[in-house]
């Protein structure tokens, strides 16, 4: 059996040939998901299906979806982008899901962590 490693340079190798493949980057999250599946392999997604903000006392934290986490862009993400933008008021301390509206970030519910989660 492949490396977790050989496969994500073999897929990346292959998606970067195809046609327009440099505009399609939320594409190659699918198509590596699909080779690791070739391979044998079982990718468990945490238990929230989309971004996720962890408010502090001293700043923040996101948890990107294992789709957002597979293209490796983490910290140009739009979701990072705009939490930057935050005023620390905007919510109380804790975990809460997030969207985008025009580049800005929204605070959506409260997520109690899973288990295992901190």
């Amino acid at each position: 059996m492949s490396t977790v490693n050989e496969i994500i340079a073999e897929a990346y190798a292959e998606f970067l040939h195809q046609e327009g493949a440099r505009d399609r980057w939320r594409d190659f999250a699918d198509w590596l998901l699909g080779h690791l599946a070739e391979a044998g392999y079982t990718v468990v997604e945490s238990g929230h299906p989309g971004h996720i903000i962890d408010l502090h006392a001293d700043g923040w934290t996101i948890q990107h979806p294992l789709a957002c986490r597979a293209r490796g862009e983490l910290f140009s993400c739009p979701f990072n982008q705009a939490a930057r933008r935050l005023d620390r008021t905007t919510a109380p301390i804790g975990r809460y899901s997030v969207t985008l509206d025009d580049g800005w970030l929204l605070i959506g519910d409260r997520v109690e962590p899973q288990d295992g989660q901190p």
